[in-house]
């Protein structure tokens, strides 16, 4: 404070800072609103699930918050209400016309119902086929595709893999290096198709979906010389190779002793001192437990191969009874796997050398479905297949590659693992 003194009357200026006013408005105390709750809806009414498929539907109401909630009829087998947040959810079992139900919201002041009406169709998800995603801000374009629930046969070639093929022949039913068997004296599989043994077809179509069987060679078939004393007729596919893209399967997964499917990608480029395998999901019989896949990333000289992956996880519900949606996305920067859309490693970085030698992954590689089988006691598993015979289930396989163009959102969540 500073006094003045002059000739006129005494005046006294106050320089302390003034007090910080209060804000305006007055901030208001949160109360929640009370009563019975009202208007209840669902975000999706009706719902339209996908037999099979993960489907979610979630409530919205007015009023007093609700506390508990109930639905009649009983909901179809494999969905299932939460209680206490009114969410349905789960993967449907069985494919259902448009059904009414009545779903109820309580509080201790009352409660209010809504009908929602529940369809499921045999079909996936219609957000699971697009032509194009956007992925971190960048346009990709689907390049690879066979929607197995829309086909009627499987549109496959005997013949080792081409660069650009005819729709018709778009699988090969041989491994990149034009070969029937894998890892000889642990893979103990014959992969065959009907061009090979007319009445042994490990391939078909059935409710809506491809499914490749895997079972014991009959006694006849052992002997021969094509098997080469393998013990099963199983079967892989091979796409024509590409370089860098966003990769997904739609599978139901055996998930029993002694049988080890996997979604994978390998380089096709033989004489190249590299070697790259990308492992989009494998299933090791029960090694790890039978619910639980590895998805894990190969690179390097074949005496110093570089392993890098999630380790072994459990897929909720049984990989063998419900379709899950397995993803990677490989880009030149890096690697990351996916699981119903849905991030479950880091992204690992592409590697840019190694022993001195350059080992980006920038070669083409080849998607494959396989259906592998252990031959008894390997990698001192102890396992063995029973003579069981297991089947695979699949809907569709996408790939799609960047089209450089920029785009708002993004279909694939960025990892934060």
């Amino acid at each position: 404070m500073t006094t003045i003194q002059t000739s006129q009357p005494l005046y006294v200026v106050d320089n302390t800072p003034p007090p910080t006013p209060a804000p305006f408005p007055l901030p208001l105390p949160s109360i929640a609103p009370t009563g019975a709750p009202q208007n209840l809806t669902y975000s999706q009414n009706p719902l339209l699930a996908y037999q099979e498929f993960q489907s979610s539907d979630a409530p919205l109401s007015l009023g007093g918050k609700p506390t508990s909630y109930t639905i009649a009829p009983p909901l179809p087998a494999g969905l299932n209400l939460d209680p206490a947040t009114g969410v349905i959810s789960g993967w449907p079992v069985n494919s259902m016309g448009q059904t009414p139900y009545t779903v109820t919201a309580k509080n201790s002041f009352g409660s209010t119902s809504t009908s929602l009406a529940i369809q499921i169709g045999s079909q996936p998800p219609p957000n699971y086929q697009k032509p194009l995603i956007c992925i971190a801000g960048t346009q990709y374009s689907i390049v690879q595709q066979d929607q197995f629930w829309k086909d009627s046969s499987l549109s496959k070639t005997s013949g080792c893999i081409v660069s650009n093929p005819p729709p018709s022949q778009m699988w090969s039913t041989e491994f990149p290096w034009c070969g029937r068997t894998n890892n000889v004296g642990t893979d103990t599989a014959y992969y065959s198709d009907s061009t090979v043994y007319p009445y042994i077809d490990p391939f078909s179509i059935q409710n809506n979906a491809l499914v490749i069987t895997s079972s014991p060679a009959p006694a006849g078939v052992k002997g021969s010389t094509g098997i080469a004393g393998q013990t099963y007729i199983s079967g892989t596919l091979s796409a024509a190779p590409l370089t860098y893209g966003y990769f997904e399967l739609a599978g139901k997964i055996p998930n029993q002793n002694g049988f080890w499917p996997a979604f994978w990608l390998i380089t096709t480029n033989w004489s190249a001192p590299s070697y790259a395998e990308l492992d989009v999901y494998e299933l090791f019989g029960n090694m790890f437990g039978l619910n639980n896949i590895s998805q894990t990333y190969d690179y390097g000289p074949s005496n110093n191969i570089q392993h890098f992956g999630t380790g072994s996880f459990g897929v909720l519900p049984d990989p063998s009874k419900s379709y899950h949606v397995y993803g990677v996305n490989w880009t030149p920067t890096g690697i990351t796997f996916y699981v119903d859309h849905v991030p479950t490693s880091k992204t690992f970085p592409n590697p840019a050398s190694f022993n001195g030698q350059n080992w980006n992954i920038n070669m083409t590689m080849s998607a494959q479905i396989s259906q592998q089988v252990f031959a008894e006691n390997a990698w001192g598993t102890g396992e063995s297949t029973g003579n069981a015979t297991v089947t695979g289930s699949y809907k569709f396989y996408q790939a799609y590659q960047s089209t450089g163009i920029p785009c708002v959102g993004d279909d694939l969540p960025p990892s934060s693992l």
